[in-house]
């Protein structure tokens, strides 16, 4: 087997409702060369099934018996992927088409980069449009600074290169674990900031509780 490019992280627990259209975002893509290890972290709803009935090869999907939390579970899906860039996707999200194609091309195109941020677009939980997001770095080369309190990318989005060098992990916490890792990951890094959304996030709180607009 050719070892894929990309990994696709995600994690799920009982996410029956949501998971296809995550997993369906992902066998749409425009860009092949892809694995998605999914750590099903021990549900017990529909998401067993689901699961079960994958045939698509370049779904792994990992069972544990016992909850290991979002932390534990993304580090389980991350030691146990094997692609040149990882990416994330959670089970009640998904990826635009052309999320794992555009951000190849910059990764490849500029070796300097540790990781490339796509923009985020936010759907209530119908799906209906809620809007991008403000607050975040402005589309183009950046540098993150060394220590930062606070990343001004959103996570979800990130693909980044696997690093040798610098190898965080996922602290065992119920929320924000991925705060730490990536501040870890691209501390004193170059990044490339994207301009359009490539990732769909389902806000599940109320519309106005995030501030939408324009990038500025």
């Amino acid at each position: 087997m050719t070892r894929p490019k990309v990994s696709v992280i995600l994690i799920v627990y009982n996410g029956g409702q949501t998971l296809p259209l995550a997993l369906n975002s992902l066998q749409a893509q425009t860009y092949p060369n892809w694995e998605c290890v999914i750590v099903d972290d021990a549900s017990n709803d529909a998401t067993v099934e689901i699961l079960s009935s994958l045939t698509d090869p370049r779904f792994r999907v990992l069972r544990s018996q016992q909850r290991l939390g979002r932390g534990g579970a993304r580090q389980l899906a991350l030691e146990s992927s094997i692609g040149e860039f990882v990416c994330t996707l959670d089970a009640d999200d998904f990826f635009y088409p052309d999320k794992l194609a555009a951000q190849v091309e910059v990764l490849e195109r500029l070796p300097e980069i540790a990781a490339t941020v796509g923009g985020l677009f936010f759907f209530d939980e119908s799906l209906s449009p809620l809007g991008v997001p403000v607050g975040y770095l402005s589309p183009g080369l950046r540098e993150v600074p060394r220590r930062p309190h606070h990343l001004r990318i959103p996570f979800g989005s990130i693909m980044f290169r696997r690093n040798m060098e610098r190898n965080p992990t996922y602290d065992t916490l119920p929320r924000s674990e991925d705060r730490k890792f990536y501040i870890t990951l691209l501390s004193g890094k170059n990044i490339y900031v994207e301009d359009n959304p490539s990732y769909a996030c389902r806000w599940r709180m109320f519309p106005d509780q995030v501030q939408l607009g324009l990038y500025h």
